[in-house]
């Protein structure tokens, strides 16, 4: 996300708060100078926009070093986190005896006015977007498997859902929220989400003696071919499943 975003969304009559969780749940590169800051006041941006457009990079500037247990199958990933703080260790897809680290692909977010224009009573959408229309990592199994580790206190089925990514010309895209005069609302579309279930492998103790859990993934029924994205909550780990020989 842009501070030409956070623009557009402001100027479509998005609420003051649904634009601040946008920000927090998007992976963000704000010019955040002097001049910047100033030309967003002039454009309408409120001081609450303004300084939830800070506070990522106050975050990310003060994380401190993460360590790493050379002993741990799995390496903590720096930044593999939410806002709250949840972080978890790497992606892994298993594609039968095949098993393959998945890497994160950052999302842009782009609004959709168009229903407003046509209706005041409309609902704006906000859409998350990866570039390229097909992802990199391709399998052919419509049963894949995914393995990653999360911080012991925190409930998996809050922070894991795999989703339906819909393919434009130039983009995959997932909507991520809704805003009209009557409220607003956040998070991914039922009929985007795929059902999965959890289990809880063995326990994990990464670098600095914290306690982990190693989660397996597995999807209820097989997956079409598409693009999909594993998305802890709010970074993409995209894959696209093509149909067999």
């Amino acid at each position: 996300m842009t501070n030409a975003d956070v623009v557009e969304m402001v100027k479509a009559g998005l609420p003051e708060s649904t634009v601040v969780l946008a920000i927090q749940q998007s992976q963000t590169d704000f010019d955040t100078s002097p001049q910047a800051l100033i030309l967003l006041k002039k454009q309408g941006v409120s001081q609450k926009v303004l300084e939830a457009m800070l506070q990522p990079q106050a975050a990310t500037a003060s994380a401190p070093p993460t360590n790493r247990d050379a002993n741990s199958p799995f390496s903590e990933q720096p930044g593999a986190g939410d806002g709250a703080g949840v972080s978890l260790t790497e992606v892994v897809l298993v594609d039968g005896a095949k098993r393959t680290p998945m890497k994160r692909s950052e999302p842009n977010s782009r609004g959709s006015t168009g229903g407003m224009i046509m209706n005041p009573f409309g609902k704006v959408k906000v859409r998350a977007a990866l570039n390229g229309n097909h992802a990199q990592l391709r399998i052919t199994n419509t049963s894949p498997v995914f393995e990653l580790g999360l911080p012991s206190d925190v409930n998996a089925a809050d922070q894991l859902v795999l989703i339906k990514l819909n393919p434009k010309s130039d983009r995959r895209e997932v909507e991520v929220g809704r805003a009209g005069i009557t409220g607003s609302s956040m998070g991914f579309r039922k009929e985007a989400i795929v059902a999965t279930t959890f289990e809880e492998v063995k326990p994990l103790t990464v670098g600095g003696g914290v306690k982990y859990t190693l989660y397996r993934v597995k999807v209820v029924s097989p997956l079409p071919p598409g693009e999909y994205a594993f998305a802890p909550r709010n970074l993409y780990y995209d894959f696209g499943v093509d149909k067999g020989q």
